[in-house]
């Protein structure tokens, strides 16, 4: 699964859903909301404007407990939408492995919530006994998924364009490469772990530019 923060690829998905017979799904409206009122309270906590540097400490203190509970409903929403998407898989396919992006965007506001949708998969796999790989995000963009070759201008917007002739949803594209650099993490030793730490990450990403030939792209 690829996670963006654009509304209208919210997660992409190597594999296409049953009822739907798509792989990318857009953000939830309630989510998006939800999303929206964090940036807002975030704001007036920080004090961005004028009017918010007169709020005293009793002020700010009841701003960061909505700040709290508007987090904890937006991990529920998220939760829900990452759940149905999974069992609908699981009902479908039975058991599979699942590699999830580990984008980390926007995360010390924590308004993307991909943080969150990364806990739910994980969770969800545990759950389920499924297994999971966390893969690390560099040149899961930039790799064609057919030919291999990396590029840092294949990208047109939401579309990725190799010169082999490939073309492709760039979000499906970064998808199928995250499902691919999983497998390979997968059968190469590299074992499931809740977190992608430093040195975690600094080892599979040189694996993974070894294994697939990933430096030196144009």
């Amino acid at each position: 699964v690829d996670i963006n923060a654009r509304k209208d690829t919210f997660l992409a998905w190597s594999v296409s859903i049953p009822s739907t017979g798509k792989k990318i799904f857009e953000k939830p409206e309630e989510l998006s909301k939800e999303e929206e009122n964090i940036k807002t309270l975030q704001k007036k906590i920080r004090g961005n404007h004028e009017t918010d540097n007169q709020l005293n400490s009793a002020q700010r203190k009841g701003l960061r407990k909505k700040w709290d509970k508007a987090h904890k409903r937006q991990e529920a929403l998220i939760d829900k939408e990452v759940c149905r998407i999974l069992n609908e898989y699981k009902d479908t396919y039975g058991e599979f492995n699942l590699g999830i992006d580990t984008v980390a965007a926007g995360a010390s506001l924590g308004t993307f919530g991909q943080d969150k949708v990364i806990k739910s998969c994980i969770k969800w796999c545990k759950k389920n006994n499924m297994a999971h790989w966390l893969v690390p995000t560099p040149n899961t963009s930039r790799r064609c998924s057919e030919c291999g070759n990396v590029s840092k201008t294949a990208r047109k917007l939401n579309q990725y364009v190799c010169k082999c002739g490939h073309v492709q949803h760039a979000d499906e594209n970064a998808a199928e490469n995250i499902k691919e650099f999983a497998e390979a993490m997968m059968n190469n030793g590299f074992r499931m772990i809740g977190t992608l730490n430093r040195q975690y990450k600094i080892n599979s990403m040189v694996f993974l530019n070894k294994f697939f030939n990933l430096k030196g792209g144009q």
